[in-house]
Order: structure tokens, then sequence, then C-alpha cells
């Protein structure tokens, strides 16, 4: 007989088809009402006795609800995370990348890592992209907002690193993106034109202008206007990130991603490879 933690784990959906789902959400939904459909009739039981116990012993209404929403809640989490590891890590088959549920925070760069509180790296899909080690992720972190409220501010990251490159911190931030990103002293905005201010802001390390200028130039910002307009990215470190500040879960939208983020990078490689040792002599003067 079955562990119980080998019957509810990614490991024991291998008899499904990848090719029969779309999403992360069609996954869920025939794990809840149709492969385990009698666990899902039986816990709906569960809950409806459950209610009917709080309701004639507990007078407080608001604790009824509270108990009675958090069984569902746990119930359904349970089979959301199984679903989106089977899902993604099926997705880094097709693509021919590696899978991991996570990866700590001291694996990454950029200033949106240092944001807020309850930050989280999962569903880590890894390869190679010509030579480079390249991450595909989901990231989030929590922030108070007005004093009042904690929100969660989820992203579907892409990371690419450069190895023997060391980057000054650069940032072109989407308009329709939160403000992830805070200048520092000696970071300043540069102004685009005006066909591309609308969409973008471009921050760049003090002294570093021009550089920004010959990546950030007018055919790579017409190709992310045109074909990548909600995205980020942020050059930190040896990394280069790609944003976008939603946690995709589908096929359609994450090989759209994948096939955007290649695009952009294959745009930015050569002049980021030719611009390498114009960065080295730089940092000796202008890096603190």
């Amino acid at each position: 007989m079955k562990k119980s933690k080998e019957i509810l784990s990614p490991e024991s959906l291998n008899d499904l088809e990848f090719k029969d789902f779309k999403s992360v959400s069609g996954v869920f939904f025939h794990l809840v009402f149709r492969r385990y459909a009698l666990v899902t009739s039986l816990f709906g039981v569960f809950v409806i006795v459950l209610a009917l116990f709080l309701f004639a012993v507990v007078e407080f209404v608001i604790f009824n609800i509270f108990a009675i929403f958090s069984s569902i809640l746990i119930y359904a989490g349970i089979f959301a995370a199984i679903a989106e590891r089977w899902f993604m890590g099926n997705f880094a088959k097709t693509i021919g990348f590696k899978y991991e549920g996570s990866a700590p925070l001291s694996t990454v760069s950029g200033k949106i890592f240092e944001i807020g509180s309850s930050r989280s790296i999962t569903n880590v899909i890894s390869g190679e992209y010509k030579g480079h080690p390249f991450r595909l992720f989901h990231y989030k972190y929590v922030q108070r907002i007005d004093g009042r409220r904690d929100k969660t501010f989820p992203f579907t990251v892409m990371e690419i690193t450069f190895e023997d490159i060391r980057f000054p911190h650069m940032a072109l931030r989407s308009r329709r993106m939160p403000k992830f990103f805070r200048s520092g002293k000696d970071e300043l905005e540069i102004s685009l034109e005006d066909e591309f201010r609308s969409h973008f802001q471009l921050f760049c390390k003090d002294n570093y202008q021009i550089e920004a200028l010959q990546i950030f130039n007018t055919d790579t910002l017409t190709l992310l206007r045109d074909t990548a307009s909600d995205f980020s990215i942020e050059f930190a470190d040896n990394k280069v990130y790609i944003y976008d500040n939603i946690h995709i879960r589908n096929k359609k939208d994450l090989h759209e991603l994948y096939e955007v983020s290649e695009k952009i990078f294959d745009s930015i490689g050569p002049l980021i490879i030719r611009l390498s040792g114009h960065f080295d002599v730089m940092h000796k003067y202008f890096r603190s």
C-alpha cells in the first residue's frame, strides 16, 4: 500500500499526459473532480457535518464561517500545490530544462529581491541558453500598503547569467508594472524619446548613461514596446532579469514569455558582450 505522501505528490501523476492540459488550473480540476472525486465527495460531507456541528454548538458566526472556509482552502491548497509542481515540471521537460520546487534568495541579485517580506522563489526551471546559465521561476514578496494591509506582489522571472561580466545597475521599468525599483543616491532616470516614454522608465548608475542607452537603443525599445511592453528588465551584478508581474501558469503564456525572452536576449546579447571590456575599465573609476 502506497504511503499518503506518495499518493498526494507530483510523482504520483506520472500516468497523466502533459499534452492533455493547458494550464495548472486544468490539472487542479482534473485532480479534485475526476481523479480524486471520491475523496472530494467525502470531504464535502465532512464540511457539511462540520458546518452543522459548529452552528449548533458555537454561537460566534464569524468563527464558524472562518473555520469552514479555512478547511476548504487547506484542501484546495494541497491539490493546487501538487498540480502546479507537476505542470511546471513537465513544462521544463518540454523545453529541455530541469525543474526544482524552490531556490534560495542568495542565488538572485536584483533590487526587486530586496523589497518587502515573505520573499520566496518557487517553480525553478533551469538550463542553458547559448552557453549561459538560464532560469525561469516564480517570485513573490509581501509589502504593507498604506500602513494598513499586506499585499502580495507576484512575478514570473527570466534570468540569464553572464559569468565573466559585472554590470553597472540598470533597470527598464514597464509603466504597467508596480514600482518595484527605487533609485539610489548614485542612480538616476534617463529621459527616453517620446514614443517610448509612455511605456517605460529607464534608470542606471550614474556615469553609465551612455552604456545604458547603447543597450536600450531604439531597436531594443521598439522590440519591447511591440512585443513585451508589460515586461521590465534589470541588470544586476552578472545577471539580466526579465520580469512579468504575474505568476504565469499556462502553456501559451509560458511559451510566449520564453520566446519573447529569447528575442530580447538575442537583441541585447551581442551589445553586452561588446561592452563587457568597457564595463571593466569604467568600474575601476566609478564603482564604489
